[in-house]
């Protein structure tokens, strides 16, 4: 998912979707009535990629991810600290995200974290700067942030089971802390752990590139929650389909993602 500004005014965003076979894309189906809602039939098998461009930055405040689904959100996505709203990140399953802006700062006013069964979740971002914060990680998932700086307002890290925290910057800083499981948490750079003391290495995993990828007998969705309704315009094109979505107005949408 990604952020672009050569859109034409009054489109909100394109949702790209390729396949590898007809059978595949024209088991994708898109809906709109306030949430983008994309979904493939169960019952199909290939591989498929879906891209949604947005022509507006910092309007995903809430992002919702399970089964197997990779979702990779680009610099520009994110709400950033200049909104109201927060940043609220579920993830599920075997689902693993990427935030990639690693040659940007990720700025937000508050984030709320809950990643839990085999999901992952790895934040590349030149400097982290957060409002309160609150993570919970459980069964064996895991979150690794990368960053030179991460600083934040509170912050809250409750890691149950076989799961694991991994802050890699050189400098944490924080006001109150509370740590729950603080061996599965570690930041080996840190002057500063918080209380934490796991000495582990975090995981730096290489960002999916912009490809095909196989789903079978599994769903594939994505929905974002606009302030308007307007119809849905779809045309035809080489690689699947491309669909243009046309509002006025928006706030806050919500990306939910299951493959």
């Amino acid at each position: 998912m990604s952020y672009t500004d050569s859109l034409p005014k009054g489109v909100l965003g394109y949702l790209n979707v390729s396949g590898d076979s007809q059978t595949v894309v024209d088991a994708v189906t898109v809906t709109y009535k306030r949430f983008l809602n994309v979904s493939a039939a169960a019952t199909q098998s290939g591989n498929v990629l879906t891209e949604i461009l947005l022509s507006s930055s910092g309007e995903v405040a809430v992002l919702d991810c399970s089964r197997s689904a990779n979702v990779v959100i680009e610099d520009g996505v994110l709400v950033t600290s200049s909104s109201d709203a927060g940043l609220v990140i579920d993830i599920s399953d075997s689902a693993a995200v990427y935030v990639s802006t690693a040659d940007a700062a990720l700025s937000t006013n508050a984030l709320t974290v809950d990643v839990s069964e085999n999901a992952s979740l790895q934040i590349n971002a030149k400097s982290v700067s957060l409002g309160d914060v609150t993570v919970d990680v459980g069964g064996s998932a895991s979150i690794s942030v990368l960053t030179a700086s991460f600083k934040s307002a509170d912050i809250v890290l409750d890691v149950e089971n076989g799961g694991a925290i991994c802050i890699d910057a050189d400098e944490v800083t924080t006001g109150d802390y509370t740590i729950e499981g603080g061996s599965k948490i570690s930041m080996p750079k840190a002057s500063n752990k918080l209380g934490s003391t796991g000495t582990f290495a975090c995981d730096n995993s290489s960002v999916p590139v912009r490809e095909l990828g196989f789903v079978t007998d599994s769903v594939s969705g994505s929905s974002m929650g606009t302030s308007g309704e307007a119809p849905l315009e779809e045309s035809s094109s080489h690689t699947l389909a491309e669909f243009k979505l046309k509002v006025l107005i928006f706030v806050g949408l919500t990306l939910l993602v299951t493959l």
